[in-house]
């Protein structure tokens, strides 16, 4: 009973608030993401296949052609606008579109 009225009266441990819990929340969230996409890029920089140069880009070029120009590609012709998708670059590890797919293709990557 006496601790009781010691937290009542303002002793003891002072509870966080609720925002305050969300904010540590979002941190540990964050840490969490950004320790998973060095993860995948350490993954992937293993991979042989990541680091072969392509010398002849132009089944690639045509290929990605067919692609961006499909009825649906619309969407994916240009990367996603933060303002447009909240919360997206929080939950996609490594954001690509057409635009800086046939960026990578041109360049041998």
């Amino acid at each position: 009973a006496a601790k009781a009225a010691a937290k009542a009266a303002g002793g003891g441990r002072v509870a966080k608030s609720k925002k305050e819990e969300m904010e540590i929340e979002k941190k540990a969230k964050q840490v969490k993401l950004s320790f998973e996409k060095q993860q995948a890029l350490l993954t992937l920089d293993q991979n042989d296949e990541y680091h072969k140069e392509h010398t002849d880009t132009t089944i690639l070029l045509a290929l990605w052609k067919r692609i961006s120009s499909h009825r649906t590609s619309a969407v994916f012709r240009k990367p996603v606008d933060p303002a447009m998708a909240p919360g997206y670059k929080e939950r996609i590890l490594f954001p690509i579109d057409l635009s800086l797919i046939r960026k990578m293709i041109v360049c041998r990557m």
